[in-house]
């Protein structure tokens, strides 16, 4: 089993991403982490009850955590995953009362190094709901599995939430899209050729 990181949780990336929530107060906010939920035993890590206590629980604009780290229902070893490995969900409620959804998906331990395996997140506001699925771009295909079969250790489910009670009833403004980092191009001067 992996190592349980909460004795080295420090304070400092949490103080500095509650810093960023609290400039941008009305934005929603999306978590994604490495180490928060486990399939096996399933439920958040004690490193997730830590990250859920002093920072998810804390700011309402949370409605989504994204983790992985652990894949441990399948116990055969790696390459040796089928199905549900790596894959738990839940819903919690922050001290607002609200809900928040919190989602585990890590294939490492199927054929291959996880065959591309990965988790698609459908924002639909016109039928209020999350909607997940597992795709493997590798194998051009689906996993089928769904919470009446799998509970929440499905491929393919569900979660309402009414997104514009939640996350605001207006579309936000977009910022245009800007280059940044290595390999950045500067932006041409004026009345210089492009």
């Amino acid at each position: 089993m992996p190592e349980d990181n909460s004795e080295k949780l420090g304070v400092a990336p949490l103080a500095w991403a509650s810093e960023v929530i609290g400039k941008h107060p009305g934005r929603a906010v999306i978590l994604s982490t490495h180490e928060y939920l486990n399939d096996a035993p399933p439920g958040r890590t004690r490193t997730g009850d830590a990250v859920f206590g002093e920072f998810v629980s804390e700011h309402d604009q949370v409605f989504l955590v994204l983790s992985g780290h652990h894949h441990n229902h399948e116990a055969s070893g790696e390459g040796s995953a089928l199905s549900n490995d790596g894959e738990w969900h839940q819903v919690s409620k922050n001290r607002f009362g609200r809900e928040v959804v919190e989602v585990l998906q890590d294939f490492q331990d199927y054929p291959r190094g996880g065959d591309g395996w990965l988790r698609i997140v459908t924002f639909d506001r016109e039928h209020a709901e999350l909607r997940f699925e597992t795709y493997s771009p590798v194998l051009g295909r689906f996993q089928a599995e769904t919470v009446a079969e799998d509970g929440p250790r499905a491929s393919r489910f569900r979660i309402p939430l009414n997104l514009t009670a939640r996350l605001g009833a207006a579309p936000r403004p977009r910022a245009p899209l800007q280059t940044w980092g290595r390999g950045a191009a500067a932006a041409p001067t004026a009345g210089a050729r492009a």
